[in-house]
């Protein structure tokens, strides 16, 4: 081969990689800013490698959620593809476990929505703003703080053909219970319909 050819592929190779590069799904925690450092080293320990693999996850050392808790926060419904939940080392953080293509749940007590909000806006500032999201993330029942609660869901798609949806969800009623729940689903209705919309 050449010299000019030699330095031709290089560069078209050099071009490839970078494209990929620059098309490469938006990740939750890619890039994580410095407001959402502790939650992404706790989704980074707990959540990622399980989300990539869920055959890397054992089970045996998953905790069965309590029928009280299940009850407390609205989740009876999720007990069918939840295989169970791990304490961390901050007793205000766990991780819940579910099988339905995976999901990872961080549940998060004692977060005031200011510092949740900062955290949010930081985030989709950067890579964050490549997701699709349903509505602003602020809360409702203003006229009664007390029972204040903020939601919002998030979607990408993958380079699998799936989807990266994400669920946050504050609860100031629960003790400030934060609800982010991060998930690998194979693109449905609501999803197409919210990614044809675009990043917003």
């Amino acid at each position: 081969m050449s010299k000019w050819l030699y330095l031709g592929a290089c560069a078209l190779g050099s071009a490839l990689f970078t494209g990929a590069q620059a098309e490469a799904a938006p990740q939750f925690c890619g890039e994580p800013t410095p407001a959402m450092a502790e939650t992404c080293a706790v989704y980074q320990t707990y959540c990622a490698a399980y989300l990539d693999d869920p055959a890397s996850l054992d089970r045996s050392t998953l905790r069965e959620i309590p029928s009280g808790a299940r009850a407390r926060f609205a989740a009876s419904e999720l007990t069918q593809v939840t295989l169970g939940y791990r304490t961390t080392a901050n007793p205000q953080v766990a991780v819940v476990y579910g099988d339905e293509y995976p999901s990872c749940e961080l549940l998060m007590t004692g977060m005031q929505f200011s510092d949740l909000l900062i955290a949010y806006r930081d985030w989709r500032e950067g890579e964050g703003a490549q997701f699709a999201a349903t509505a602003p993330f602020e809360p409702v029942s203003k006229r009664e703080m007390p029972r204040a609660y903020a939601a919002v869901f998030l979607a990408a798609p993958r380079e699998d053909g799936r989807v990266t949806e994400i669920t946050l969800n504050w609860n100031l009623s629960e003790a400030g219970l934060t609800r982010l729940k991060v998930s690998y689903q194979p693109e449905r209705e609501h999803t197409r319909l919210l990614l044809g919309q675009g990043a917003n």
